[in-house]
């Protein structure tokens, strides 16, 4: 019986991607991905030095020493049309993501849809001849032929490294983001090229070592990368394991106006399975917020710090259907997001709420246009047997008075010119509802989550 190894991908919001190697089955294993929130520094595990081949000098079973300096910010040029195209595959990708996550997931759920783009296209760079052109395609949105294929993945490597730098610089919030590659240390063949592309265009620290004896250096990656919130993203690795790919990313910010703790009180929470709840409910006076209204459809936005840079978008309605397709078109439709106009008397009435989940995202991605990279022989540049194995994203989301710590980050309010209004408006988000974490330079949804019980 042919040998097959395997692959994890893991998002701890981190992520962690991993492969690992099994005998073959029908339904391959893939790569795991978890994601979780962490705090104010990054901390990667430092890589070794060279040409890309290194092996670890720690022991198996040992303690890794991790450094807490970030990836470099080093200026990156991205052409508009190559941004546009690159910006519109991460948009298209982001939203097949929320309403496969919105549907499969009945309860309260979270998702990092960066923490997941970014193992995705760190693996690229190890893809296979025969889905290479597929998977540039998948990433940038272009039809790349035989011989522009490893252009498309090097286009896809630059626009991520600038998106990586771009948000990192993230003002008057805590965005960090970290990324790493465990490689067993049976492996003899994998490409250098492919771990020199995530040393210096994704600042991955890359470890060859005995995988199964390293479970608690794994789960310590992503601590240290999560301020502590995740602190386990793998409960085992398994002889078969010869990869994992792991990204841990980390936002908090606080509410540009903040809401006054003396309002928050208890109140009743309508639940999607019709039952109610009593929970804290946080209440800000009229301040200047984003609003709109339109389609039965109510949203607000809320910036964080005093740049405006991030922002959090809350939709709800009578159909929670309706208002999640809308949030996920609003993911790749920029002119979605002109509905918001911004006001200066809106009084925003909120749960307290706090988020974690696991989510095994195995079969999202298969459903969410990479279908191809299952499979034995997708991965030779890691290893020919290679299956992708596992696909884990672990996410944790703090929001209340003073603002909210998630896993990623979200948007940047443009504008600070209050519209007229007719009336104040009050909203209050009494029932269940569609959230997200946006990067306003580009409007994209750093976190998304559906919030459906209290309690």
């Amino acid at each position: 019986m042919k040998h097959v190894t395997s692959v994890m991908l893991a998002c701890a919001v981190c992520a962690v991607a991993a492969f690992t190697a099994c005998s073959p089955a029908p339904a391959a294993p893939y790569p795991t991905v978890v994601t979780d929130v962490g705090d104010t520094t990054v901390t990667t595990p430092p890589g070794e030095s060279g040409d890309g081949d290194d092996t670890a000098t720690t022991a198996a079973g040992e303690q890794p020493t991790y450094d807490t300096t970030a990836m470099p910010y080093v200026p990156v040029d991205v052409p508009d049309d190559v941004h546009d195209d690159l910006l519109a595959a991460q948009g298209f990708t982001n939203a097949a993501l929320m309403r496969h996550v919105y549907k499969t997931e009945k309860g309260n759920a979270a998702v990092s849809p960066f923490s997941l783009y970014v193992p995705l296209a760190m693996l690229g760079n190890a893809a296979s001849d025969s889905i290479a052109a597929k998977y540039a395609y998948q990433l940038c949105y272009y039809n790349f032929d035989e011989n522009s294929r490893s252009f498309g993945i090097a286009q896809s490597n630059i626009y991520g490294k600038a998106q990586i730098n771009r948000l990192t610089r993230s003002g008057d919030c805590i965005f960090t983001t970290a990324n790493s590659l465990w490689l067993s240390d049976r492996l003899k063949s994998v490409s250098g090229e492919f771990k020199k592309a995530l040393k210096d265009d994704f600042g991955a620290s890359v470890f060859t070592r005995d995988l199964p004896a390293s479970v608690d250096a794994v789960n310590k990656w992503a601590s240290e990368n999560t301020n502590g919130k995740i602190n386990r993203i793998v409960d085992e690795l398994s002889s078969d394991t010869v990869a994992v790919v792991m990204n841990a990313t980390y936002f908090k910010g606080k509410w540009r106006y903040q809401f006054d703790k003396t309002l928050t009180r208890a109140d009743t929470f309508h639940n999607a399975d019709g039952t109610v709840s009593q929970t804290d409910f946080m209440e800000s006076p009229a301040e200047l917020y984003g609003y709109m209204n339109e389609g039965g459809i109510q949203g607000v936005e809320l910036p964080y710090g005093g740049d405006g840079r991030f922002v959090m978008r809350l939709f709800t309605g009578n159909n929670l259907d309706a208002v999640n397709d809308y949030v996920a078109r609003a993911g790749y439709i920029v002119n979605v997001t002109s509905a918001f106009t911004y006001h200066d008397d809106v009084t925003v009435i909120m749960p307290k709420f706090r988020v974690e989940t696991t989510l095994d995202l195995l079969d999202t991605v298969d459903k969410i246009g990479f279908d191809f990279i299952f499979g034995a022989g997708k991965f030779d540049k890691i290893d020919k047997s290679a299956v992708i194995s596992k696909i884990i994203q672990k996410v944790y989301v703090d929001v209340d008075e003073e603002g909210t710590e998630p896993a990623a980050g979200t948007g940047i309010m443009a504008n600070d010119t209050a519209a007229e209004l007719t009336e104040p408006v009050r909203i209050k988000f009494d029932k269940p509802f569609v959230y997200g974490i946006y990067d306003m330079e580009d409007n994209l949804p750093l976190f998304y989550g559906v919030y459906r019980q209290a309690g």
